[in-house]
């Protein structure tokens, strides 16, 4: 089985101000459920879809029938450790 590796670089926003809420990354993928095909066809000798056999189509309770998901990574920055000593107000 082949996987998708995807490598996100990240850096700092130039101008960026203290309330920064983040960044969205969204990495769309294929179902590993449904293999991408967004449902299963339900006849009890196949899962792939086949007008001649007769059944139904069930959506994949993964996707929900698209046949993709999207990874939605969001980043945000806060600072980190202790103020500097030349910028405490004391």
């Amino acid at each position: 089985m082949s996987k998708v590796i995807n490598v996100l670089e990240i850096s700092q926003p130039d101008g960026m101000s203290y309330s920064h809420t983040g960044e969205v990354f969204k990495i769309p993928q294929r179902c590993n459920n449904c293999k991408g095909d967004g449902g299963f066809y339900i006849d009890n000798r196949s899962h792939r879809y086949d007008p001649e056999m007769g059944g139904h189509y069930q959506p994949c309770g993964v996707c929900k029938g698209t046949g993709e998901l999207e990874a939605n990574i969001v980043v945000g920055w806060k600072p980190k450790g202790e103020i500097k000593e030349q910028y405490r107000n004391e």
